[in-house]
């Protein structure tokens, strides 16, 4: 008998969290294939191929994606749409910058991927929030003690 070729049977790979997560972020965040294949310096194809399943990225590349999105690696590899700590953390910290900047889009984005979270989600958030706003308020508060206790010496 001749050499037969068995062709490898398709695995539909498109619809693992992976490939929809980075989909998502990509839409989410008006990003184009080609942007972020310049950022990681690779091909947009390369790029194309991870949003369809085709392949996956190294360690180091899927690091630099989460980076890059201001996600974690397991919000990107497993199932669900709840944001991790770490990604709580950035979001509150994106929130604080448009603040600063004044920026309607940018607050914009950061209400959209708010809206994203879960109910836990929303409420970790808010929780972080809180903690921030009042390690920030014991903060001006010890400024103001010291402040005034240097008044006495």
């Amino acid at each position: 008998m001749g050499d037969k070729k068995y062709k490898k049977a398709a695995v539909n790979t498109e619809n693992k969290p992976f490939p929809v997560k980075l989909r998502k972020l990509l839409s989410e965040n008006n990003c184009k294939q080609s942007d972020l294949a310049k950022r990681l310096n690779v091909t947009p194809e390369t790029i194309s191929n991870y949003c369809l399943g085709k392949s996956a990225p190294t360690i180091y590349k899927l690091k630099e994606i989460a980076g890059f999105f201001r996600v974690t690696t397991d919000y990107l590899l497993f199932e669900g749409d709840e944001y991790p700590y770490e990604a709580l953390f950035y979001i509150a910290n994106d929130f604080k910058e448009a603040c600063h900047k004044r920026s309607g889009e940018a607050l914009y984005r950061i209400a959209l991927k708010v809206l994203d979270l879960t109910p836990t989600g929303r409420e970790l958030l808010e929780q972080y929030l809180d903690t921030l706003l009042n390690v920030h308020e014991l903060n001006e508060a010890y400024q103001i003690y010291i402040a005034n206790s240097r008044d006495y010496d």
